[in-house]
């Protein structure tokens, strides 16, 4: 009866010598990694909160890139069609200044046939090897020059999207069909305008002045589209960064340990283990005695 029960109170110390053995090795755990949550069996919920805002987060990171990339795009545009507006006002204090003088200088029509190319570079920007203005069809220039010098819009009318949400896209460009060939074709104007300029046919000047006008109008309201879409994609990333940071916070609350804590247990976990441990080394020796007796 004396060894029965003697053996019965070994296994239930050796089961609490597990026990403390365990907390102390979760203790340490904690106190390496800095997380109280290392593998699913500590905490299955919690480790599958961890999961799922870890996948927010990623998809988070991607959307944020797309804004960030949507607001360069964007900016680069405008900048184009900043220098196109300039290009446009020069053209056309060329052409008044051809509409008052007795005789067409040829300097002046050179001038423009230059800015008239410098337009077209304007049409073909390029970002991030994409051409920003030639709509879905962004892997080949937006506008082509034939050999007799007409030029053609080779894009599409789609306006490019990406996604800065589960169920939110901005649009990153306008085609050039609603600025560069809009209302107005700037290149056919500017051909016509060389044109009158070099026969000296003054209303064929002012006509060809009144459509650069009527360009300048257009340019002026896509800037106007572009500058919202800007503030849209700043915006965007503005309320990406306050997600992920309450993610964050979230997923601090779920994985970091209170490493104090973790501290104060391991220590108390050590010190049990080996009292524990001690009983035990009595216990075995008194259990030894009377298996000899």
């Amino acid at each position: 009866m004396m060894r029965i029960t003697t053996d019965s109170g070994y296994r239930n110390l050796l089961q609490d010598i597990q026990r403390i053995a365990e907390r102390m090795q979760t203790a340490q755990n904690q106190v390496s990694s800095g997380k109280k949550v290392n593998r699913p069996s500590d905490n299955p919920s919690a480790a599958a909160d961890v999961v799922n805002i870890d996948s927010k987060r990623a998809s988070n990171a991607q959307y944020l890139e797309n804004a960030a990339t949507a607001q360069s795009r964007l900016q680069i545009a405008d900048s184009t069609l900043d220098g196109a507006e300039r290009v446009s006002e020069r053209i056309r204090s060329l052409a008044l200044l051809a509409v008052s003088s007795n005789s067409s200088a040829s300097s002046t029509v050179e001038e423009v046939s230059l800015l008239r190319d410098q337009m077209l570079s304007y049409a073909n920007t390029v970002f991030d090897g994409q051409f920003i203005f030639a709509g879905s069809n962004s892997d080949t220039a937006a506008y082509v020059k034939a050999t007799d010098g007409t030029v053609t819009y080779a894009g599409d009318s789609n306006a490019m999207k990406l996604q800065t949400g589960r169920a939110s896209t901005l649009q990153t460009q306008i085609p050039g069909s609603q600025v560069f060939s809009g209302s107005v074709d700037i290149f056919s104007t500017l051909t016509s305008l060389v044109t009158a300029m070099n026969s000296g046919d003054r209303n064929g000047i002012r006509t060809q002045v009144a459509r650069l006008e009527q360009f300048s109008q257009t340019v002026s309201t896509a800037r106007t589209k572009l500058g919202g879409l800007i503030n849209g994609a700043a915006s965007a990333q503005s309320d990406l960064r306050q997600a992920d940071l309450a993610e964050t916070a979230h997923l601090s609350q779920l994985q970091d340990a209170d490493l104090a804590q973790a501290l104060s247990e391991f220590t108390q976990s050590q010190t049990a283990l080996q009292a524990a441990t001690a009983v035990g080394a009595r216990v075995s020796s008194l259990s030894l005695l009377d298996y000899l007796k």
